[in-house]
């Protein structure tokens, strides 16, 4: 009886996780256009420069150029962050590029920077 129950446990196929799994290639690349503008001054600087610069002309790979692994998706990214109008003449432009890293958590997804460079423009 014990080597029954046994055995049906170890035949049964294992249930996937629904809390975590990877998103398709095109959910993640729109959700990367859609809410990292917002988010890139403060993701890319991390200092009092985030409140300075706002993003513009963000360009991602489309969605065939991103890499789906087993545990994100990846795709590459050139944004273009520039000073707001009441920032001193001093701030420049800067270009930014490298990786947006996403996947989902609980249902929702979740975004982050990795592997980036900025350089003055």
């Amino acid at each position: 009886m014990i080597a029954l129950v046994l055995a049906a446990a170890v035949l049964a196929p294992a249930q996937p996780a629904l809390a975590d799994t990877v998103p398709s290639r095109q959910r993640a690349r729109s959700y990367f256009v859609r809410k990292f503008p917002v988010a890139a001054p403060k993701a890319l600087l991390k200092d009092q420069r985030a409140l300075v610069y706002k993003a513009r002309r963000l360009r991602v790979v489309p969605a065939r150029a991103c890499r789906r692994g087993p545990m994100q998706v990846r795709c590459r990214f050139v944004v273009r962050l520039v000073p707001r109008k009441r920032a001193p003449a001093s701030f420049g432009r800067i270009v930014c590029r490298g990786e947006l890293w996403g996947k989902l958590r609980a249902g929702r997804m979740i975004g982050r920077v990795g592997d980036y460079t900025c350089v003055p423009a």
